[in-house]
């Protein structure tokens, strides 16, 4: 399991290659190989970011499609 600040997570938005990682309720999860996010985008969203209120309240399905990747770490602050 990894450890990103919400800040290092950004990294991780699937440009150029990199991995595409999303945070939802401080979990980390890794949407490199979905087919919904090529390039690190799906539905005007971008890797790399908390997207917990997308999630939660736009998205038609919730958090039930995040079982379909996998999740790889958690949210830390920069404190810990």
């Amino acid at each position: 399991m990894i450890e990103l600040t919400l800040e290092e997570l950004a990294y991780y938005d699937g440009t150029d290659g990199k991995p595409a990682y999303i945070a939802v309720e401080g979990k980390i999860y890794d949407v490199t190989d979905s087919s919904f996010w090529r390039n690190g985008g799906h539905n005007g969203y971008q890797a790399g970011q908390d997207l917990t209120d997308e999630i939660i309240n736009v998205s038609p399905h919730g958090v039930s499609n995040l079982s379909r990747v996998p999740m790889i770490g958690i949210i830390v602050t920069g404190d810990e």
